[in-house]
């Protein structure tokens, strides 16, 4: 079984540098459960950190959103939505209600969150 806490750490910290890293699975493959359970835990280091406040996943039948707060009483900061039209599947990163980029690939699409200005502390 894979160290899940230890895969979060790595794919965080490549993500909060912007430094690429080789694929996790390379080594030892990863189950799709442990797949989704290294996402979560990596989301959890940011909400844990004040970065992200509160996530949510919604679905409606025509697409599945991932979004992230600020603050749990605002608007969403960044959704990343999963449109599926018959075969073809669509994913789109909004910031707030601005779409910024739009792709068939999830991985293409969350290349923008290499790019994003990171708030840093002064303290």
């Amino acid at each position: 079984m894979a160290d899940i806490a230890e895969l979060a750490r790595i794919v965080d910290d490549a993500a909060r540098n912007a430094k690429a890293i080789k694929q996790l699975s390379a080594k030892a493959p990863l189950s799709v459960e442990e797949s989704y359970a290294v996402q979560s835990a990596s989301i959890q280091r940011r909400v844990a950190r004040g970065e992200w406040r509160d996530y949510a996943i919604d679905h409606d039948g025509q697409a599945a959103v991932f979004s992230v707060f600020r603050h749990s009483y605002d608007s969403p900061l960044f959704s990343v939505s999963k449109s599926n039209s018959g075969k073809d599947n669509s994913y789109t990163v909004f910031y707030g209600r601005q779409k910024i980029k739009q792709d068939p690939s999830l991985m293409n699409v969350l290349k923008v969150f290499d790019r994003l200005p990171r708030l840093i502390s002064t303290h």
